[in-house]
């Protein structure tokens, strides 16, 4: 699991945590899946770390929305669909 809600991935940008997802690959080398975190408040930004998690070979993302957010379930519902759809 890299780039997971906590630590400081929110502070890394969207190249960076392409790069952090793609190192893990390299050293799971296969012998390990690969989750990348990709979760945000913005929809597009979360379908924008969806689309490097998968081309930095990632097996699976994790796409959280903050615990401080207000949205409703039916927002996160559409949100994680249209994420999962993007890719």
């Amino acid at each position: 699991m890299v780039c997971e809600a906590a630590g400081e991935t929110s502070t890394l940008s969207p190249a960076e945590q392409e790069s952090v997802t793609r190192t893990a690959v390299e050293i799971a080398g296969g012998r390990a899946r690969v989750i990348a975190g990709a979760g945000s408040n913005s929809t597009s930004h979360a379908i924008e770390l969806t689309k490097r998690a998968e081309a930095a070979g990632a097996d699976a993302i994790l796409s959280v929305v903050s615990s401080l957010s207000t949205v409703s379930l039916n927002h996160s519902t559409r949100a994680a669909r249209l994420s999962g759809s993007a890719i």
